[in-house]
């Protein structure tokens, strides 16, 4: 497992997939939330963000984890 990782990495992972996201870029935004989740998996912002950006791309199961994730 790498190092841990610092919050202002974690929040501008978070940032970016709101930019993404508002972007309709789904599938970078999945990938952003996905790692801020990732470091902070009890972060309920950081789950809905996901669980969102599955829904508008479409992606109930997205790689049978990630969507998953979001749901705990």
């Amino acid at each position: 497992m790498a190092g841990k990782r610092s919050k202002t990495d974690i929040i501008n992972d978070y940032n970016s997939g709101v930019v993404f996201y508002n972007k309709k870029d789904y599938s970078h935004s999945i990938v952003q939330f996905g790692e801020a989740l990732e470091s902070e998996p009890n972060n309920m912002q950081y789950k809905m963000a996901l669980a969102n950006s599955c829904n508008n791309r479409g992606v109930m199961l997205y790689e049978g984890k990630n969507y998953k994730k979001a749901a705990e």
